[in-house]
């Protein structure tokens, strides 16, 4: 589910933004422990699929989106010059980006409920009745997020149902 949600067209674009972000700060060493500095942590955080790794990783920016934006307007970073090169130009133009930290929080919102299905799976062998439970759960929260605006999330709606159907059958 993860995984087909993430080959959505908006948030492959999403995941291919942040990444540039991720890739930016984690090249340089003197950028890296700045960031470190001023978040107080590491950005990136690795999950056991790809996906869940995009997921964490948008769920940190979003967590820390204050941050990051201080971090590419800090004196600090503009000194070190690698705002000047093209990585660090589009680096600072994704974070400054108000499309982009919203497209972050959409995928989030799709993300997260699913994300939070997949733990409970994972803390236990629930049965399938409480599993199916927790999915009605998750799609309601989608819609919740949307403002039941099944335009806006129709699409992570389908995913889930064809998920889970092959799993049934």
């Amino acid at each position: 589910m993860l995984e087909d949600t993430g080959k959505l067209g908006s948030v492959d674009k999403i995941i291919a933004r942040a990444r540039k972000v991720t890739v930016f700060l984690y090249a340089h060493t003197r950028v890296l422990a700045l960031m470190r500095k001023t978040l107080g942590k590491d950005l990136v955080r690795s999950g056991i699929t790809r996906f869940a790794t995009a997921y964490l990783n948008l769920k940190s920016l979003q967590d820390n989106k204050r941050e990051m934006l201080k971090l590419f307007r800090s004196d600090e970073l503009h000194e070190m010059g690698y705002l000047e090169k093209d990585k660090g130009k589009i680096a600072h133009k994704v974070v400054q980006s108000e499309s982009f930290r919203k497209g972050v929080d959409i995928a989030v919102n799709y993300f997260e409920p699913m994300a939070n299905v997949l733990r409970r799976m994972d803390s236990d062998v629930p049965a399938m009745g409480f599993l199916h439970g927790c999915m009605l759960d998750a799609k309601k929260e989608i819609s919740v997020l949307f403002d039941n605006d099944e335009s806006r999330f129709k699409c992570v709606i389908d995913i889930i149902d064809k998920r889970w159907d092959s799993k049934l059958k």
